[in-house]
């Protein structure tokens, strides 16, 4: 599940969550990645929300592509027996 968390004087965050078949919007931060526009330096949606795509490969491999000035806050590699991989993509129009 990819969704942004604002929170505060805290700067909006694109976060990736791996989570149940619940349907449940998570009430924290991502569970394996977490990012931000590093204070205006990437493209941002309206709310904050970065370009970030993530694709299931299998069921035990997950794709996630960020934008790759994106300031990462986490980037974790696995989540119980499921591995994650990062791929940084060239923002729209070359930066």
């Amino acid at each position: 599940m990819v969704f942004v968390r604002t929170c505060g004087a805290d700067a909006p965050s694109t976060n990736v969550s791996i989570t149940p078949g619940t349907g449940r919007m998570p009430s924290d931060t991502g569970n394996v990645f977490s990012a931000d526009g590093d204070r205006g330096m990437v493209k941002a949606g309206a709310k904050g929300e970065l370009a970030v795509k993530a694709v299931w490969l299998d069921s035990k491999l997950l794709r996630v592509e960020y934008p790759r000035d994106a300031r990462m806050l986490l980037a974790s590699p696995k989540l119980e027996d499921i591995e994650v991989r990062y791929v940084p993509m060239m923002a729209p129009g070359g930066r």
